[in-house]
């Protein structure tokens, strides 16, 4: 790839990555103070940069406090192919923040309810709130804020700029779990 490819892929308001996850399992504790969730997934990518999948291990660690934010904090690896048909992998964390503008009163640990550790095997569970609002297909620009920042490395020679890059992320739900759209941050 030559410098002007490179320049040109990294400033159009594209998806530098589309990925679709999967949700597999949700394990959650709920305290009296906050619910912490670890959210383990699969999926694959299937875009011009990159074609390939989400290897095994993939989780998103969320903690929630009462009528506070998400934080949350995913980590997975790809294995694939870049655009040039090069075999690689790219590691990937998203960390950030999901605010509800809505009032999600039932994500807020109830105070009279004993600690509980749940292992939930549906996502569609009533204890999974803002992650379920997003793959219910609601509408995401009129149900949350979100500021997710992801940090990018690779051993592929054709995607080094991610690394480099200020980017953002994005979540659009589906049925079985989420999209996260990977973009150059806008100034």
């Amino acid at each position: 790839m030559n410098k002007n490819d490179e320049d040109n892929m990294s400033n159009t308001n594209e998806d530098l990555l589309t990925i679709n996850v999967h949700i597999i399992k949700t394990l959650e504790v709920k305290s009296t103070k906050e619910v912490r969730r670890m959210i383990l997934f699969d999926g694959y990518v299937d875009c011009p940069n990159f074609r390939g999948k989400i290897l095994p291990g993939g989780v998103d660690t969320q903690t929630e406090y009462p009528n506070k934010n998400l934080y949350l904090s995913a980590r997975y690896i790809l294995e694939g192919r870049d655009f040039s048909g090069r075999n690689c992998r790219l590691f990937i964390e998203n960390n950030g923040t999901i605010n509800s503008k809505k009032n999600s009163s039932n994500n807020v640990p109830n105070n009279n309810r004993d600690n509980t550790i749940k292992d939930q095997n549906n996502i569609k569970d009533q204890n999974i709130v803002e992650i379920q609002n997003i793959t219910k297909n609601e509408n995401i620009e009129e149900n949350i804020e979100e500021n997710i920042v992801p940090t990018i490395i690779t051993d592929s020679e054709e995607l080094k700029f991610l690394e480099e890059e200020k980017l953002v992320s994005h979540i659009e739900g589906t049925k079985d779990g989420v999209i996260i759209h990977i973009l150059k941050k806008e100034n």
